[in-house]
């Protein structure tokens, strides 16, 4: 697959040469990019989720695969119904605005939605804290959390401040 790839590549390597030489659009549609950041979302953190609450239930209930079909039936009507809802937002909202709308307003609590996120299922598929190790990892991933926590909040307050 890899050597047909590299064969096209090479077969119309002149257009992508011109294409590398031209000036990039001025922008893209803020509608399909929100549309494109849902979806990675909703993808993303679902399975997270899902994936996650399936290593807390292997570790504390046993009986992996019983669990990831249990989740499967629960979480993937919540995830088309989602998908269905996205997609629909996205056609009501393109057909009712120019495409100089702009890009998500939401990306800064969306980053600390995701941080939020991640950092629970972390905790949640760490064992027992009974044990030393998992309470080294515990705090492990609590210092993550903080250390990206940090990253964060800088960058989004040198966005913030005036140039």
């Amino acid at each position: 697959m890899l050597l047909l790839g590299w064969a096209w590549y090479l077969a119309n390597r002149p257009e992508f040469d011109e294409e590398a030489r031209s000036e990039p659009p001025a922008g893209g549609d803020p509608g399909l990019e929100r549309f494109g950041l849902s979806l990675g979302l909703l993808t993303g953190l679902g399975l997270s989720v899902r994936n996650g609450l399936k290593g807390w239930c292997n570790i504390y209930l046993g009986n992996e695969d019983y669990w990831s079909r249990r989740l499967w039936e629960a979480l993937g009507p919540v995830f088309l119904a989602a998908l269905v809802a996205i997609a629909v937002g996205f056609v009501i909202r393109s057909s009712s605005r120019g495409p100089s709308a702009r890009p998500s307003r939401h990306a800064y609590g969306l980053m600390w939605l995701v941080l939020a996120v991640q950092n629970i299922i972390a905790l949640l598929v760490t064992g027992p804290l009974t044990d030393w190790n998992e309470v080294a990892f515990s705090l492990y991933y609590l210092l993550l959390f903080l250390l990206s926590a940090t990253v964060v909040f800088h960058y989004q307050t040198l966005r913030e401040r005036p140039a």
